[in-house]
């Protein structure tokens, strides 16, 4: 259950934040950074990367479904042949983009508090 809590906080986090800031995509960035910062991994148990991939996922592919749908697939069908794709292909690309994006804020979050040493040994610092 303590690994479900990081993904969860983060989809919270980050639709949240989307909708008190909608005009920066990538504030939602920022929620992974936090979350990934302090929240105890170590104790948890889990991966960073992991969860913020999970979330970003999840938060961006709902998004895109449901531009989708209230947009009856123009958006998407518009963004398609831009990128010379079909459209679920769109949808699933958008999915992995904000996973990876998310995954990486995160972790970049779990390691600004961890130092190495002068004997290179990494240190966790609390």
């Amino acid at each position: 259950m303590k690994k479900l809590l990081p993904i969860l906080i983060l989809t919270l986090g980050s639709i949240l934040i989307q909708l008190l800031i909608p005009q920066i995509w990538w504030a939602f960035l920022l929620v992974g950074l936090a979350t990934g910062a302090f929240v105890p991994y170590q104790r948890w148990g889990g991966s960073p990367f992991g969860s913020g991939f999970i979330a970003g996922a999840l938060v961006w592919l709902g998004y895109s479904l449901l531009m989708a749908i209230l947009t009856e697939g123009t958006a998407l069908g518009l963004m398609g042949e831009l990128l010379l794709m079909p459209t679920p292909l769109v949808v699933l690309a958008q999915g992995v983009l904000g996973g990876i994006l998310l995954g990486l804020a995160t972790y970049t979050g779990a390691r600004l508090l961890v130092s190495q040493d002068p004997q290179g040994d990494s240190l966790q610092m609390d």
